[in-house]
């Protein structure tokens, strides 16, 4: 019988990713959880970013709250692709030292709530319908106005680059222009 590794022991565990891009095929590392004779792959990490790990559980999540059954490899790899895009704003954001107040939260939650047209109450209700926890509701709203502020610091950044380039141009070519 071959004997089985310490409990909570770091293993190679061959696994093909979902994407080449994000990935490419190797023995990752896994934690395992041993118990007598069945041994158990607690996650399985189908990418990292930026020093963030995205595991199959987070994948399988996001296809599961997207009411996806029986996921495609293009599902799948749809839904690899957000997580890994949030993951990148998200470092973006740390990078910036942008962060959001649970007071901005708040603020987002009653704004949707008002728009709606639904009390506090039927609002959670209809969260928790949805298979969320109030909790997670609330991180959601947090990453979408935390990507929102770095969507708008982008645009404004890149906006005022052309303004620059467009006067740079301007200054430089004034004799085309009168």
């Amino acid at each position: 019988l071959p004997t089985a590794p310490p409990p909570h022991s770091t293993t190679l565990v061959p696994y093909t990713p979902l994407s080449r891009s994000f990935f490419p095929s190797r023995d990752l590392p896994v934690t395992i959880h041993s118990a007598g004779d069945i041994t158990e792959a607690l996650e399985i990490i189908v990418a990292a970013v930026n020093g963030k790990i995205i595991t199959r559980t987070e994948v399988d999540k996001v296809l599961e709250r997207a009411g996806v059954t029986f996921p495609s490899a293009k599902d799948r790899e749809l839904a690899l692709q957000g997580l890994v895009e949030m993951a990148l704003i998200e470092s973006e954001a740390e990078r910036l030292g942008f962060e959001i107040s649970d007071d901005e939260v708040q603020k987002a939650i009653k704004g949707i709530r008002e728009r709606a047209g639904v009390d506090p109450l039927t609002m959670r209700s209809q969260v928790e319908e949805r298979g969320f926890s109030w909790t997670e509701y609330k991180e959601n709203i947090r990453k979408e106005v935390l990507k929102g502020r770095v969507f708008g610091y982008v645009m404004r950044t890149e906006m005022k680059l052309g303004d620059d380039r467009l006067k740079e141009y301007y200054l430089k070519n004034a004799q085309d222009f009168t």
